[in-house]
């Protein structure tokens, strides 16, 4: 009964969201669809977990609060751009130098790969090499999760940066891409990642690298056509597609880590895969039936522990939260949602407060992005982008934890820096 009266009002809340908002691809409208299709689709997979349902309305009720703060951000732009009439720049072009340093970024980063195989003594050779591949994964995957992981020096953090940094640079030049070659080349961002996904079973590096490209195609076709990306069957054909192959990729990783493709080894990953996919859902809902205020936090700490840990004001561990919650009665979840922290860092109304202020900062750099007629402002773009990334990968935890993603924004500001072509006489048409 609770979880029926859940999806009617996750539905009420779409369309009212779509018919206030008018676009599905504003980070108020995302971010309440996002977690509408999560929610309806982990309330179907758990049906037999004992669901508690706080947790849940906590959830819906915070995408309420980030679109009433979107809302207000778009009222104070437009109430001080009354009058501009943005301006549609479809012939607008990157700088040629800007395709050669995505270039760049993608070997940087797919030589971190071959220095990661090489430096834990594997030959490049075992990577052509089904079994070998196996056992590299296996290997590589056991000392990240019972090791802590490899130890990377300096230089290998430095190129992971531009193996995230990549797909977000690729998902914005996409929208330029004047030839097949640049198209196939804002796609070949993703080797980096993959290559990496397949050796070390690093599956939320993939997820990730997808985020960052949508996160950066969102913000590139906003500022060129001056509207949001519209849905069309043709689109959804293709979104379907590339999100099929994602999928599989995530699912053959999962099949490298065991080393067995059984059928009784399929099925065990299906279930699996099921919980790695919604399970977040109902572990962040029984977390928070048990939540209990603890005043030594620092505010902050979880939400951008990141930072905190470069301060050296926090020490951040593996997985960021260690207890695990049994969705099913043979796998667990550690997984919480960005959520978790943001409650252990300001409180349950604190995280509503903070919902509020990032969703009228969403709303007034998506507004200023859409009607002024300078598209050019690389922190309004490099701002936005770092919005839709902390919604799409807020399933699994704040975007702020990792100071990898935080470092490739900064490569992508550089990167629109040097992409930005200046044009003094370009023909523009108007609305």
């Amino acid at each position: 009964m609770y979880g029926l009266t859940i999806v009617f009002i996750l539905l009420i809340i779409v369309m009212l969201g779509k018919l206030i908002m008018k676009s599905w691809f504003n980070p108020a409208s995302l971010l309440t669809i996002y977690w509408a299709t999560f929610i309806i689709f982990a309330l179907i997979a758990f049906d037999n977990f004992e669901w508690n349902y706080i947790g849940v309305f906590w959830i819906i009720i915070t995408c309420i609060f980030f679109g009433g703060g979107y809302i207000l951000g778009s009222s104070f732009v437009q109430k001080r751009l009354p009058d501009c009439q943005p301006v549609i720049k479809r012939n607008e072009k990157i700088t040629g130098i800007s395709w050669r340093i995505i270039w760049v970024i993608i070997i940087i980063g797919l030589s971190r790969t071959i220095l990661e195989v090489v430096g834990n003594g594997f030959s490049l050779k075992m990577l052509f090499n089904i079994d070998s591949l196996i056992n590299i994964n296996t290997d590589m995957a056991y000392q990240r999760y019972y090791e802590g992981g490899p130890k990377n020096n300096i230089l290998m953090q430095i190129m992971l940066v531009f193996v995230y940094a990549g797909p977000l640079c690729g998902g914005y030049a996409f929208n330029h891409a004047e030839k097949k070659s640049q198209l196939y080349l804002s796609f070949l961002t993703f080797v980096p990642s993959i290559s990496s996904l397949l050796v070390t079973n690093g599956k939320a590096g993939l997820m990730a690298s997808v985020f960052l490209w949508c996160s950066g195609f969102i913000v590139g076709y906003i500022g060129k056509y001056k509207k949001a990306p519209t849905i069309k069957l043709k689109r959804v054909i293709r979104i379907g597609v590339i999100g099929l192959l994602f999928i599989g990729l995530l699912y053959l990783s999962m099949l490298l880590r065991i080393g067995d493709f059984s059928k009784e080894t399929r099925d065990v990953v299906s279930e699996k895969f099921e919980v790695y996919a919604l399970g977040h859902i109902p572990a962040f809902d029984y977390w928070f039936m048990n939540y209990e205020n603890d005043s030594s936090y620092i505010i902050g700490e979880y939400t951008f522990s990141a930072l905190f840990d470069t301060l050296g004001l926090t020490s951040q561990q593996q997985g960021i939260f260690k207890e695990l919650v049994y969705i099913t009665d043979q796998w667990p979840t550690n997984i919480y949602t960005v959520f978790r922290g943001l409650i252990s860092d300001f409180g349950i109304f604190g995280g509503w407060l903070f919902s509020t202020i990032l969703g009228l900062l969403a709303g007034i750099l998506y507004n200023l992005l859409l009607l002024s007629r300078n598209s050019k402002s690389i922190l309004v773009r490099v701002s936005l982008s770092m919005i839709y990334f902390s919604i799409l990968y807020s399933f699994i935890v704040s975007s702020f934890s990792y100071l990898s993603f935080i470092l490739a924004f900064f490569v992508f500001a550089f990167y629109l820096r040097l992409s930005d072509q200046k044009q003094s006489k370009e023909k523009v048409s108007s609305i």
